[in-house]
């Protein structure tokens, strides 16, 4: 029995052991875990205070990008070009729902979209992040504003944000040479600078827009915020206002402008005026033109698209990037070396055509079925006789053509500042042979001696060039930007005329020859343009008329071929002009797409610009009266 009780107890023994071991085991670990939480709670409390501090403070606290207003545009005389305009525009913002296209739904049963902005949505989703918000409606309306308010409950993923947005009050009037803003894509990206872009979307895209976005854009501020831990801000705790972006005056007259896009009529083309004397840029229309407010607010693809697939080109500024064969207008460049080389120039006789020695090819006159007979080189400017400079063109040859020409400019950018400009072609043997490949042809020579061939010049290279006449030899670069007013500060920067040159010649009386030749283009009896003589207010202008063949063939050949002529078969008339003759104020140089000859559409064009400018005829509408559009 006792032998029993003993074992037992030895058994109880052991039991106590273990579980001691047991229990110490555990409180071991519950030792070891609490020694963790203690070192974890002092590494978070103490150790790392201040950076997790931070990071509370950066959930509690957020930075809100303070957008710049974007400075405004005029024109000489102060006529606003382009402002903005406080608009309220709805986007998604992909991330914050789980089905695009069911919120696009949605929204489409809230308030109305139309099918293209829809087809725009989606068509460029791709180009956006999906953390960013992409406009799917821009322009709301107030009672569209409160029905989006009131379902907002059910319409996770979307904004309403109200923002300044790029208007142009002139629509498609000055388009080309003011440009538009457009959403900052990735290649823009690449060359901003992110810092002074935050809360920024749109960029200038092209004309003054992009040229001058430095001055235009401004500097961002900064506000931060507290939030609660639902994101609702509760209240703002400090805040650096931005600096708008600065005025910019344009050397422009808006009305000027009006007056030559209207002239212009149905006719595609495009007029340049200057103010010879300083080189400002009057006006700088192309026509057929769109209308930027409607690319403004975002990518509008289907009407970028519509723009894109027009034939008329409506996106291509014609004034610098559409580039034409002068005509006859280049005989006044060639009238002038013709008086340094030969001093005075022998009279040639035009039967109506002109043969090169040895060769049986006619190069026929404008007036073939007469001729013109016996001209001196005045005369041969005032009527626009082509076997003259057929004659001319021949014995000066094509590389002191060349030479002659590119002192004016021809062959090179005006670098007048909007992109993108084509510097025109001057031909040349040598760029012949490097282009094409091929050697250089006398009848070649023959043809640039009355504008055509090769050779090719924008409308703003023309006007640069006349400029140099109308100064009788000094060349000045074009000039778009008057001033720029820092509205921050009242700071003005304003911008000096730059004379880039002179084209001497070796008697100024020869400068007087070839402008008294052009007054009688517009006010002689036999003139090409001896219709406007007649309809310029009390001054006097000198002009030169020209006709830019389209085909190889004349509508004559055309004709004795039963060929149908359609309109896009005429020539296009050309024309280029300065007044007052003795003190000149303006220079003009117009292109009329298949209006037959420079002395119709063109020089109609150039006379109401002339007649504006200096009579102060003024145009049916004004700047302050413009009907605008928002869409």
């Amino acid at each position: 029995m006792a032998r029993y009780q003993l074992d037992g107890t030895a058994g109880m023994s052991s039991g106590v052991r273990m579980t001691g071991g047991r229990l110490l085991f555990a409180m071991g670990v519950v030792v070891f875990l609490s020694l963790i939480l203690f070192a974890r709670l002092y590494y978070l409390q103490v150790h790392s205070y201040s950076t997790y501090e931070s990071r509370s403070a950066d959930n509690r606290v957020q930075v809100v990008p303070l957008p710049p207003v974007r400075g405004l545009i005029f024109d000489r005389n102060g006529a606003l070009l382009a402002s903005n305009l406080p608009v309220h525009q709805l986007e998604v913002i992909p991330y914050r729902t789980a089905d695009v296209k069911e919120l696009v739904n949605n929204i489409a049963q809230v308030i109305p979209i139309e099918q293209s902005e829809i087809d725009d949505f989606w068509q460029t989703r791709k180009v956006y992040s999906r953390f960013s918000g992409q406009a799917l409606k821009t322009r709301l309306t107030d009672q569209e504003v409160a029905m989006l308010a009131v379902e907002r409950h059910r319409l996770p993923g979307s904004r309403v944000r109200a923002e300044l947005q790029r208007f142009y009050p002139q629509n498609e009037i000055g388009a080309h040479v003011l440009g538009r803003v457009g959403r900052i894509d990735s290649d823009d990206e690449q060359r901003l600078d992110p810092a002074r872009y935050r809360g920024l979307q749109y960029i200038g895209k092209s004309g003054i827009e992009l040229m001058l976005e430095d001055y235009l854009v401004g500097e961002p501020g900064v506000s931060q915020v507290e939030t609660n831990a639902h994101g609702r801000r509760i209240r703002q705790l400090s805040s650096v206002s931005p600096k708008s972006g600065k005025n910019v005056y344009l050397t422009l007259d808006f009305g000027l402008q009006k007056v030559a896009y209207d002239a212009l009529e149905e006719f595609s083309g495009a007029a340049v005026a200057l103010e010879p004397q300083t080189g400002k840029v009057l006006a700088m229309v192309s026509k057929p033109s769109f209308d930027p407010n409607f690319l403004s607010s975002g990518l509008k693809k289907a009407k970028y698209q519509e723009y894109l697939g027009s034939k008329d080109d409506p996106l291509v500024n014609r004034a610098i990037q559409g580039l034409y064969a002068p005509g006859s207008t280049l005989k006044i460049f060639l009238a002038l070396a013709a008086y340094e080389i030969k001093k005075n120039p022998p009279s040639v006789f035009c039967p109506g055509y002109f043969t090169i020695p040895g060769k049986k090819r006619k190069y026929r006159c404008w007036r073939d079925e007469y001729g013109h007979g016996l001209m001196n080189l005045e005369q041969a400017i005032a009527q626009s006789c082509d076997v003259y400079f057929y004659t001319l063109a021949h014995e000066m040859g094509i590389s002191e053509i060349y030479y002659r020409l590119s002192r004016f400019g021809f062959g090179s950018l005006t670098e007048v500042g909007i992109q993108p400009e084509k510097k025109g072609i001057l031909p040349s043997p040598e760029w012949k042979e490097w282009t094409l490949g091929e050697k250089w042809y006398t009848g070649e020579t023959i043809s640039v001696g009355i504008g055509q061939g090769y050779l090719l010049v924008s409308m703003m290279q023309l006007a640069n060039a006349v400029s140099v006449i109308a100064n009788r030899g000094d060349k000045f670069k074009p000039q778009i930007v008057e001033q720029v007013l820092d509205v921050n500060t009242g700071e003005v920067t304003e911008f000096e005329p730059e004379l880039v040159g002179r084209v001497d010649v070796d008697d100024n009386r020869y400068y007087e020859k070839v402008i008294d030749a052009m007054v009688e283009v517009v006010h002689g009896k036999r003139g090409t343009a001896r219709r406007i003589g007649r309809e310029l207010s009390n001054f006097r202008a000198a002009g030169k008329t020209g006709t830019v063949q389209v085909l190889s063939k004349t509508q004559a050949d055309l004709k004795e071929e039963n060929i149908e002529i359609t309109k896009d078969m005429l020539p296009h008339g050309i024309f280029v002009s300065f007044a007052p003759v003795d003190d000149p104020q303006i220079v003009v140089a117009v292109i009329a797409e298949h209006s037959e000859s420079g002395s119709k559409q063109a020089a109609s064009v150039a006379r109401d610009m002339m007649n504006y400018y200096i009579a102060g005829q003024q145009p049916t509408t004004t700047p302050e009266n413009i009907q605008v559009t928002l869409n």
